[in-house]
């Protein structure tokens, strides 16, 4: 009865593989079911779920971050206007060598980019990050980083499907706590922060690359999607994901 079981189910979460993308579908609540309902089944048959939860983990944890930083008034107040204008913001909520390892094969950081019509966030798209050069740059000790993406060639770079080197290929420099109180702003195309032992500090970093994560925005989308296809709204896909709202109210709240 168990193995009839079992493999009713393994049957039941290969279809569902195999078939048409759910992302075809109009409605949201569809697309949710059918992930919900994978890793359920993937769970009573006793084998391992679809890789999906590792991308709604970071989802999470970056939320986290975003509010973390909203409560703290991270840029000052009131809020200065390059952050408010910022074209996106990239945010790596672990940076430890330990916590890179639970996304190594998937992602670690979250973009999220900014509608400048709208003022709305869009949907995350995931990246991976180089963690040996950020944790030698930014230290053990730092807890997360957040970059605010400046420029129009900041934002090009990350839309780049071969990826971009921070240093080389666009300018970073380090942020200032308060600095809603700074008359100069910055003129980078991105503008760094860690929290490290409690207090946010500014960072900047030289050298480090950051790539597209293919099997992270796979995983979360269902479908092999372009960075420029997320920041877009994803009407192409005619899909719309529920489950990052919070993730992208905390974004307008850090902003504003």
């Amino acid at each position: 009865m168990q193995q009839a079981f079992t493999l009713g189910t393994l049957l039941l979460v290969f279809a569902m593989i195999l078939a048409p993308s759910p992302a075809r579908a109009e409605n949201e609540v569809a697309w949710s079911k059918v992930h919900e309902g994978s890793l359920f089944l993937a769970s009573a048959g006793g084998i391992q779920a679809l890789d999906f939860a590792p991308e709604l983990q970071l989802v999470e944890k970056v939320e986290g971050v975003l509010k973390h930083y909203a409560s703290e008034g991270a840029f000052g107040r009131p809020v200065p206007s390059w952050v408010r204008e910022a074209k996106a913001l990239f945010i790596v909520p672990e940076t430890m060598n330990s916590s890179f390892e639970e996304y190594s094969e998937g992602a670690n950081g979250i973009l999220l980019v900014r509608n400048e019509k709208t003022e709305a966030w869009s949907q995350p798209a995931f990246y991976a990050i180089d963690q040996t050069r950020v944790t030698e740059q930014v230290g053990k000790d730092a807890s997360a980083i957040i970059l605010i993406v400046r420029t129009q060639k900041g934002l090009e770079a990350f839309m780049r499907t071969i990826g971009f080197n921070i240093g080389s290929d666009v300018t970073m420099e380090a942020g200032l706590k308060g600095s809603g109180s700074v008359v100069t702003a910055p003129i980078a195309d991105l503008v760094g922060y860690a929290k490290k032992q409690g207090k946010l500090v500014g960072i900047s970093l030289e050298n480090v690359l950051v790539t597209v994560s293919v099997s992270g925005n796979e995983a979360y989308y269902g479908v092999r999607v372009k960075p420029d296809v997320v920041a877009s709204g994803l009407s192409e896909l005619k899909l719309q994901y529920p489950r990052s709202k919070g993730l992208r109210d905390a974004a307008a709240a850090l902003t504003k």
